[in-house]
């Protein structure tokens, strides 16, 4: 069997820069975010199989997505599209099923977001329109309700490498998304077991126990709202 690097780096990351080629080349203004965003263009932390691509409140949405469909058709790419897309939110499968990748292909999210963004768009070696890891970071915090360790993971090494107050951080989300509860927030945070930290898509897995050290601090600066203490 294929270990998971191997088909990452061999078969799903060629994949993603194709389409990503193909997305630079249309001069959409959609930039990429989400856990391709940062392990790829930033920490190389762990494997990511998505990708995100926003605008925030562009009354063009839907005809970006339409050019950037076009473009997959022309580039041979097979597309199936999610029942949940809507008029703010497309998702879409390319190549599923076919021979190299996965059952389900690659999945690309589009989404109109709301006028509420934080940091500059960058670019980086993955994608010449990147979202800033303090958006990002925002978006993580508020995504921690869907109860996926990736996002555990991504907060972590975020706080490892960039300095930042969790007052900001956290005020900044309830911009995005209100109603969200801090102390149940930090309780999903600090939940995941070793057996599923360990089972992430790591490219190098850390030591479990400075793992854990490093959830407990991100988890009491964030109960805090203090300063991110893992990065001066």
């Amino acid at each position: 069997m294929m270990q998971y690097s191997q088909y990452y780096e061999e078969s799903l990351y060629p994949f993603q820069d194709k389409v990503l080629t193909i997305l630079k080349d249309c001069g959409l203004p959609f930039y990429l975010t989400g856990g391709t965003a940062v392990s790829r263009g930033y920490l190389n932390h762990r494997y990511s199989d998505d990708l995100d691509f926003f605008v925030n409140n562009d009354t063009s949405f839907q005809a970006h997505v339409e050019k950037a469909v076009s473009a997959f058709v022309t580039a041979g790419f097979s597309i199936d599209f999610s029942e949940s897309s809507s008029i703010y939110f497309t998702r879409l499968f390319l190549d599923r099923n076919k021979s190299g990748l996965n059952k389900n292909g690659l999945k690309i999210d589009f989404v109109n977001d709301i006028d509420v963004h934080f940091g500059d768009i960058k670019s980086t070696d993955v994608y010449y329109k990147t979202d800033s890891l303090r958006n990002i970071l925002s978006n993580k915090y508020t995504a921690l309700y869907r109860i996926s360790v990736k996002d555990v993971i991504d907060i972590c090494e975020i706080s490892k490498n960039m300095s930042f107050n969790w007052k900001d951080i956290i005020d900044e989300a309830n911009q995005k998304e209100a109603g969200t509860d801090l102390k149940e927030v930090v309780q999903i945070f600090a939940s995941f077991g070793d057996d599923i930290l360990e089972s992430a898509k790591w490219v190098k897995t850390p030591d479990m126990e400075q793992l854990r050290k490093t959830i407990s601090t991100v988890a009491f600066d964030m109960l805090n709202q203090q300063k991110n203490s893992l990065c001066s």
